[in-house]
């Protein structure tokens, strides 16, 4: 499943971009 790996390393970058 290399999708659902990119989708959890996407969503960590916009929940840190949602931070800032």
């Amino acid at each position: 499943n290399t999708f659902n790996c990119n989708h959890q390393v996407v969503m960590e970058l916009i929940l840190e971009s949602l931070r800032h």
